[in-house]
């Protein structure tokens, strides 16, 4: 039986140029490139006060991104997709500061203070992220909010023999670390003894949002023509999505809403 959302779901999430293809096998392909970029600026500025007294500071300030096609992965149990709304997107931003000084405070003590701070933030996501699920009827939890809102993006469907969408959750992580570093040297003969102290503070914000927009396998195995297809037909699985017969795990039998 024909399931509504399902044919509302190949609308929204699958392009338009692939929807009316004829049915036959290999005939798509994929033309959308990879891109990626990288901008980098690095400052340093060296001041003497005195003889006694120096000053250093630096700077590094790097931010990048790449949109590349999403590959098989073991660990995260995903394949690959050639379809350009779903390759994975990875902006990131890196900066980093610091500031030494060096005295000479005797012939024989030496002191250096450091101060230091570093920044990191990467994210991932779909290159279409925009999806809305609630709108397209499909609202996998109540719960599947960031900040009150809907988590925006796709969910991901595997029709056994087709692309996937939804590959890449929004997920990323944010860290702000920075620390205070204090030694002082002293020189006897031919020895030298250091003494100092730091101090470091780090804050970590990461975010993982993988299955929370959900997660579908259509293989199939549910509808009344499993078993009549060979493995390499992937019209089976098409037909158990247009069903909306989910393959479920430990053998349990579903359906989309």
């Amino acid at each position: 039986m024909e399931n509504p959302l399902s044919d509302t779901l190949l609308a929204a999430l699958w392009p338009s140029s692939i929807q009316n293809l004829p049915a036959t096998t290999n005939n798509y392909f994929a033309t959308v490139p990879g891109t990626g970029y990288s901008y980098n600026e690095v400052l340093k500025i060296d001041h003497n006060f005195n003889d006694r007294n120096r000053l250093t500071l630096h700077a590094f300030y790097g931010q990048g991104s790449q949109t590349q096609p999403p590959g098989a992965s073991l660990a995260l149990a995903t394949a690959s997709s050639n379809l350009g709304d779903y390759f994975e997107v990875a902006p990131i931003r890196i900066e980093n500061y610091s500031a030494v000084w060096n005295s000479v405070l005797t012939p024989r003590t030496t002191n250096q203070v450091l101060f230091g701070i570093s920044y990191f933030n990467q994210i991932f996501h779909d290159k279409n992220n925009t999806i809305d699920e609630r709108a397209l009827g499909l609202l996998t939890s109540p719960d599947a909010v960031k900040n009150g809102q809907p988590i925006p993006g796709a969910p991901n469907i595997a029709i056994s023999g087709f692309d996937q969408v939804g590959i890449t959750p929004p997920e990323g992580r944010n860290d702000i670390t920075g620390h205070l570093t204090d030694i002082i040297s002293y020189n006897v003969g031919k020895h030298q003894f250091r003494f100092g102290g730091e101090v470091r503070q780090g804050r970590v914000d990461e975010f993982y949002f993988r299955r929370s927009l959900g997660s579908f396998n259509f293989d199939g195995s549910q509808g009344p023509w499993a078993g009549t297809c060979a493995s390499t037909d992937p019209s089976c699985a098409l037909a158990d999505f247009l069903a909306g017969d989910v393959a479920c795990p430990v053998a349990r039998r579903g359906r989309l809403p």
